[in-house]
Formats: structure tokens, C-alpha cells, sequence
């Protein structure tokens, strides 16, 4: 109850609904400019579902190869037939039937729709190496992955120890990136996705460091007992 009082955590609140205010903004300023409806969101927010929930994402193999060729399929940045259904009926239309076929598909199977989503918060917080390679630099993957997924595991376990010994400045952080994983799991994630969680996720992870050096990790400081003959 004391960290809903806490200067630091009220700021650190303050400054993520501000951020996320104007984030919102700029998409709706976007939005209405291009389609004539201010979406505070992606205007192509039933394509993205689209990438990430369809039969055939549950084979595993080859995701590269998986998602490249569902690319190719429904995305207007790279299918042919994608671009004149948006040039027939416009950006917002195609994104709409898209995500009603999707959403539809996702009802009539939950288990299917629930394993991909766990795929993808795993793939969101621990991105692999065939997931940089739809980067603007498609070299040293795998080092990419590790370093991504090292500051990432770290983070997330600073972040537990932390709320467990009583850092409460912790708590706004947890929040952020729960809040932001549990959402973007509904799609197919991209390091840029991911890159929206690690400046974050450093701080703990750094604390988590320091505190491994300084001892206090291996030998946790226990309350006092006094036992009595």
C-alpha cells in the first residue's frame, strides 16, 4: 500500500501515460490524415493479427520461412494481391475483413489461438535469431538474439528479486513491460517490438549485477530472531 504514495513510482506512472497520450496522439494525427479516421492505433492492426494467428503458424519449423511467406500473402508491403485489394476498397477495409476472417478463426480455436499467443510472449520477451532477420541489418543474429535475451532474462529476474526485497520503484517498471508484453503477444513480435521493453529492463538487470557483486543475492539478509533458552 505505501508505493501508491511513493514520489518516484507517481513520476515514473506520469511519464508513461504521458508518453502513451502522445503516442496516441501521433497515430490519430497519422490516421486522419491518411484514412480519415482517427485511429489512436495502427491503422493495419487486422493485418498484424493477420501475420501472427492462422493455421499454419502452428508448424514450428522453418518460422522464418513461415512468416516470410505469410508476408507475401496478406501484407500490403509485399503482395501484390494485398495492394490492389487496398487500392479497391482502401487500407481500412482490407484491415477490417482481414481481422474479421482472423478473429473468427481465433474463436473456433482457442487452443490453437492460446498456443500461439504463449509462442509469441516468449518470442516478445527472448526474441530468436530468425526474427532479426526482418531488420533493416540482417548480420550477427544470433549475437543480436543473445544480447537481447540475456538484458531481457536479467531484467525480468532483477525485476522479481527486486519486488520481493521491497523496491518499489520496481513496480511501474513490472507493470509497463506486463502490460506491453500481454498486448503484443496477440501478434506476431518483431525486435522493434521487443526494443520497447530493454532500456527498461536494464535498470533491474544492472541492479540485479550489482547486488549479485555485492553479495546480497547469495547470503539474503534475514530478519532477526531472538531465541529464548
Amino acid at each position: 500500500m505505501a508505493a501508491s504514495g511513493d514520489p518516484s513510482t507517481m513520476i515514473v506512472l506520469t511519464i508513461g501515460l504521458a508518453a502513451f497520450s502522445a503516442m496516441s496522439l501521433a497515430w490519430a494525427v497519422r490516421n486522419e490524415a491518411a484514412i480519415g479516421v482517427p485511429l489512436p492505433s495502427r491503422s493495419n492492426l487486422g493485418v498484424e493479427l493477420a501475420m501472427a494467428n492462422y493455421p499454419q503458424a502452428l508448424d514450428a519449423t522453418a518460422p522464418e520461412d513461415r512468416f516470410n511467406a505469410r508476408l507475401f500473402a496478406v501484407h500490403p508491403a509485399a503482395s501484390r494481391r494485398a495492394q490492389a485489394a487496398v487500392r479497391s476498397y482502401g487500407e481500412r477495409a482490407y484491415a477490417l475483413a482481414l481481422q474479421r476472417v482472423t478473429l473468427t478463426w481465433m474463436v473456433r480455436h482457442p487452443w490453437a489461438m492460446t498456443r500461439l499467443y504463449v509462442r509469441h510472449l516468449v518470442e516478445f520477451l527472448a526474441p530468436q535469431p530468425w526474427q532479426f532477420y526482418f531488420t533493416g541489418w540482417q548480420g550477427m543474429r544470433a549475437a543480436r538474439s543473445l544480447i537481447a535475451c540475456t538484458v531481457s532474462m536479467l531484467g525480468l529476474a532483477g525485476l522479481i528479486v527486486g519486488l520481493w526485497r521491497g523496491q518499489r520503484t520496481f513496480a511501474p517498471v513490472a507493470l509497463s513491460v506486463a502490460a506491453l508484453a500481454l498486448q503484443l503477444a496477440m501478434f506476431q513480435p518483431m525486435p522493434r517490438y521487443s526494443f520497447l521493453i530493454y532500456p527498461v529492463l536494464a535498470w533491474p538487470a544492472a541492479w540485479l549485477v550489482a547486488q549479485w557483486r555485492a553479495g546480497t543475492i547469495r547470503h539474503p539478509r534475514l530478519p532477526r530472531t531472538t531465541v529464548r533458552p
